[in-house]
């Protein structure tokens, strides 16, 4: 029908008076308008379709013990893996989410923040071995409750519990299930609580993004393992916490990544369909293997298991940009910032794009805007890396010191204030990279970095010397070896044989 017929009944039905219409002839002169429109053949064009759209928020713990924070997480957080393997349902993920933990804000400004109409919220109450949790669906636009439910049961009650709120959430959403979809979301990994218990408390400590979150998950995972050695989301964790132990520089890649691949293929065996580990296995095989077909591979995969998969979307665009498709990879990038909203991690991939496609002074302004709302020692790095590359190079300087602290120590800063005296901004780089080459020798530092900073300090055969020593490695510094094709750090370089021939042994000559 015309917009304008649509436009008419909104108006009609408005709650305030006030923006009703005032007279019967308002009305006539509306529909005779509209009529008009339609004898004249015209129809109000194809709208283009609005995906319904949810935030689950993290259920309050109203345990006696506060320690159980973490299986409200759990409950939360399997409900948002449901969800998220519904192609038609827009779903934040739960970094964005769980931000809002604790927060007294009105349900409407939660759901304007996040860019969804609906909102799910509850409490979870365990006590001995019972569970009581109330859940509630909310539309954001009015605070009207779509749906809400209470549940007395016994602990092992909580799969079906799970099962039944989503399927609430599905019917009240009026969303459409697909055959794989359905099957998907009534599935479990166990029926012993225990173990589900110890497996929540590992993805809890995982979450942290922290050396000390992720070793203490291997704890619980490895315990998992032990208990069922036939769980395969807890080798899915295992494989996980290596990746990131790595990430973080707190483990060499020699050790990490193959202890890593192998959990992760472990887990692949026991269950194809898990998106998060065909998320983790394709960006090891991008940046520790170089293996790009099987990177795509295993990345689509992860994106057709999950479509709202933030961790997918994100490797998905790294591996874009890393085989020079850096218009593809900017949208994905933004693709997994829309998914999740308050990620650190989202902004950083997003900001690396906007980075690689030349534009310094928007990576600028979107670093101290994410820096506002928290430290990053990922975000602090490309906030330096662009305003050297705008030639602001005393605020890069001190922006640097503060990446530094930050990742390293302060050794590091005491040496580059004496190279910047001595010799200006080059004179500060290379300061830095010759301490950490002595740092080298009594703790992890990646060989990625320190080139990095010999190539600011324009020392071409140390820049050489180190990135060859990142590939031989592996190196997976953020933004590592797979990305040299089109980072401009290394254009000093870029002619030289040595760099023709890393190029080629990492598979990037063209």
């Amino acid at each position: 029908m015309p917009g304008k017929l649509e436009q008419l009944v909104i108006k009609l039905l408005q709650k305030d008076p006030e923006k009703r219409f005032h007279h019967i002839g308002e009305i006539r002169a509306e529909l005779c308008s509209a009529k008009r429109l339609l004898d004249n053949g015209e129809r109000r064009p194809e709208a283009k379709r609005t995906l319904p759209s949810i935030a689950v928020l993290p259920f309050t713990n109203m345990s006696p013990d506060p320690e159980n924070e973490y299986f409200s997480d759990g409950l939360a957080e399997e409900l948002i893996n449901a969800l998220s393997k519904i192609e038609g349902l827009h779903m934040t993920a739960r970094t964005s989410a769980f931000r809002f933990r604790g927060k007294d804000l009105d349900i409407r400004e939660i759901g304007k923040q996040l860019n969804v109409s609906n909102v799910l919220e509850g409490s979870v109450r365990k006590t001995g071995n019972r569970l009581r949790i109330t859940a509630q669906l909310i539309n954001v636009a009015d605070g009207y409750h779509l749906w809400s439910e209470k549940y007395d049961r016994e602990l092992e009650d909580v799969f079906a519990i799970q099962d039944e709120i989503t399927l609430a959430i599905v019917d009240k959403l009026k969303v459409k299930l697909l055959g794989k979809e359905k099957s998907g979301l009534a599935k479990h990994y166990t029926d012993n609580f225990e173990v589900y218990d110890l497996y929540l408390k590992g993805r809890h400590y995982l979450s942290t993004f922290t050396e000390a979150g992720a070793r203490k998950s291997l704890h619980y995972f490895q315990q998992v393992i032990q208990k069922d050695p036939n769980y395969a989301l807890a080798y899915g964790g295992v494989g996980g916490a290596h990746f990131m132990l790595c990430m973080l520089g707190k483990l060499p890649p020699s050790e990490a990544m193959p202890r890593a691949k192998s959990e992760l293929l472990k887990a692949i065996e026991l269950d194809d369909s898990i998106a998060e580990v065909h998320a983790w296995l394709g960006d090891l095989y991008l940046e520790y293997e170089l293996d790009w077909s099987s990177a795509e591979r295993e990345l689509k995969k992860a994106i057709e298991l999950k479509p709202n998969s933030p961790e997918a979307h994100q490797f998905y665009s790294d591996y874009l940009s890393t085989t020079g498709n850096v218009k593809e990879a900017l949208a994905e990038a933004e693709r997994a910032r829309d998914l999740d909203p308050f990620s650190a991690i989202s902004h950083t991939i997003l900001i690396w794009q906007l980075f690689l496609s030349g534009q310094f002074k928007r990576v600028i302004e979107h670093c101290q805007k994410a820096l506002e709302a928290e430290p990053s020692f990922l975000i602090q790095l490309h906030l330096w890396w662009a305003l050297h590359r705008e030639n602001r190079l005393k605020e890069a300087l001190a922006e640097c010191k503060v990446f530094l602290s930050l990742y390293i120590n302060g050794e590091i800063i005491a040496a580059m204030d004496r190279g910047n005296a001595e010799s200006g901004f080059k004179g500060a780089m290379l300061a830095a990279a010759q301490k950490m080459v002595e740092l080298s020798k009594i703790q992890y530092i990646t060989p990625y970095m320190i080139a990095t900073f010999f190539a600011l300090a324009e020392d071409d055969d140390q820049t050489l010397h180190w990135l060859e020593r990142a590939y031989e490695e592996r190196d997976q510094y953020f933004q590592a070896l797979h990305t040299i094709g089109v980072e401009t750090d290394w254009n000093r370089v870029r002619g030289h044989p040595r760099f023709t021939v890393l190029l080629k042994k990492i598979g990037l000559e063209k």
